[in-house]
């Protein structure tokens, strides 16, 4: 007696082989990059004003831009002359390991339903095979 073809163990095996390097290759991307390589480069380094959504820094209880506005923070030029800081002296890198990470999770979590369905499919395909094993006998 010939054995019936097996979709359901054929189709969960290539899928759980399938989604399952996917799974692997996003989940490591994201457990094990390399945070420090995520930094905006200096060439394309952000103005204060930009970053104002996601970053504020203060100094004694007053926004830098105050200061700077007010004219009362100072720079020592070559250790002698003293400048006023102006708003295009200032350039912020910020490290965007973090927007990086949630996108390549984002992306773990939709292969790890379609790996997760197809284990289902490959249990439920050996399943059917071993039952058919069985009714051969």
């Amino acid at each position: 007696m010939q054995r019936k073809f097996n979709e359901l163990l054929i189709i969960g095996l290539g899928g759980t082989i399938f989604f399952g390097s996917f799974f692997a290759g996003e989940y490591l991307g994201a457990s094990e990059s390399n945070k420090d390589s995520w930094w905006t480069p200096m060439t394309m380094a952000l103005s204060l004003d930009q970053t104002r959504p996601e970053f504020e820094l203060y100094l004694k209880k007053e926004l830098l831009q105050k200061h700077i506005e007010k004219g009362t923070l100072l720079v020592a030029n070559d250790g002698e002359n003293l400048s006023k800081l102006v708003l295009g002296d200032i350039k912020i890198r910020l490290n965007n390991w973090n927007k990086v990470k949630a996108e390549k999770l984002k992306y773990a979590v939709i292969t790890a339903f379609f790996l997760g369905a197809s284990i289902a499919l490959l249990i439920i395909g050996l399943m059917r095979f071993l039952a058919d094993k069985e009714d051969a006998q």
